[in-house]
């Protein structure tokens, strides 16, 4: 995985917690956590999702369709 989206999956999992809520339990979980959350950010922008994430557009809609 790219550093930087390591960096931000360890970012959601600390953001969680301090929220009381229950941190993912494994680097499955915390992936797709990543990933509604980016989702979230760009509008559901495909595109732009993927190039934050620094993966293809057909690389996220395959982990969403496995969701």
């Amino acid at each position: 995985m790219p550093d930087d989206l390591v960096e931000e999956l360890r970012d959601l999992a600390l953001y969680q917690e301090e929220e009381n809520q229950v941190p993912p339990q494994n680097l499955s979980e915390l992936s797709m956590k990543a990933i509604q959350s980016t989702l979230e950010n760009c509008r559901g922008n495909i595109s732009m999702a993927a190039k934050q994430l620094g993966i293809s557009r057909q690389t996220l809609y395959r982990r969403l369709k496995h969701k």
